[in-house]
């Protein structure tokens, strides 16, 4: 997960003193301030032909300001250059939370830079073949739905090399045999109709045939609906009371009880 730049998470705190509650956080360690980094814990290294010099630091079992309880490792990614962009880029934070970490460190860098293909994934599966538009209403319907999708999103891949490249004024021209999969989609019409379909031909005008002679479906079945439990109403003795105008409050007290009473 890939935290803000701005936010400061706390090392574990040191031990107990004896007197008073036990600290919940450390040093603090604040992302924009160097001076507040340490030494990681873990640190790795590489040499990449597109990257340049890339270091992955972690420091493990930090936490949040409102989560003391739930400690993860904190990981810097910083990077020589990036294609196309001649100023250094930043380095990301990112926050490893649950299950066991890799045994090489420099796998978080691999799978960083493959986010981006699993986003696009994401995208073409829910905006292309509208994943979201289908609504099953049992789980093993819903299993084959997503099986269906899955099948269909890796379809233009092996239909690269059967379509001519068919870009758009406003994007890059591309190797033939890399075409990207929203330009293999966009060319594989011809391919469709060459191929066929199983499906039976649309009929043009008539009445619909209709459910076969001797076909009852059955009803849905209904779910459980989930219901809120309705919100408790204020005893007099919570609800607010609203001061009279003549009644006066101490200089130490107005402030507080003006908030409470809403004036």
């Amino acid at each position: 997960m890939r935290l803000r730049p701005n936010r400061k998470s706390f090392r574990r705190p040191g031990p107990h003193r004896g007197r008073g509650p036990r600290p919940k956080h450390g040093p603090v360690l604040k992302l924009p301030d160097p001076t507040t980094h340490g030494t990681p814990d873990r640190r790795a290294g590489l040499d990449d032909p597109i990257h340049g010099r890339v270091r992955v630091d972690a420091w493990q079992r930090v936490h949040g300001q409102a989560a003391a309880d739930a400690p993860f490792t904190l990981v810097r990614i910083r990077v020589e250059r990036l294609p196309r962009h001649p100023k250094r880029p930043e380095p990301p934070w990112l926050a490893w939370l649950g299950g066991p970490r890799p045994a090489d460190r420099l796998d978080r860098w691999r799978w960083y830079t493959r986010r981006c293909v699993i986003e696009h994934g994401f995208g073409i599966l829910k905006h292309d073949l509208g994943r979201p538009a289908v609504r099953p209403l049992h789980p093993a319907a819903a299993d084959r739905w997503s099986w269906l999708l899955v099948l269909g999103l890796w379809m233009p891949w092996p239909t690269r090399p059967l379509v001519a490249d068919q870009r758009l004024p406003r994007e890059r021209p591309r190797p033939p045999a890399r075409p990207t999969p929203a330009r293999v989609r966009r060319a594989r019409g011809p391919l469709l109709v060459r191929v066929g379909t199983p499906a039976r031909p649309v009929q043009p005008r008539g009445n619909a045939p209709g459910r076969r002679p001797g076909r009852r479906p059955r009803p849905h079945p209904r779910q459980p609906v989930t219901r809120r439990p309705p919100q408790r109403a204020a005893s007099r003795k919570e609800r607010p009371t609203r001061l009279s105008n003549h009644q006066s409050l101490s200089p130490a007290k107005d402030l507080t009880a003006a908030c409470r009473n809403g004036l």
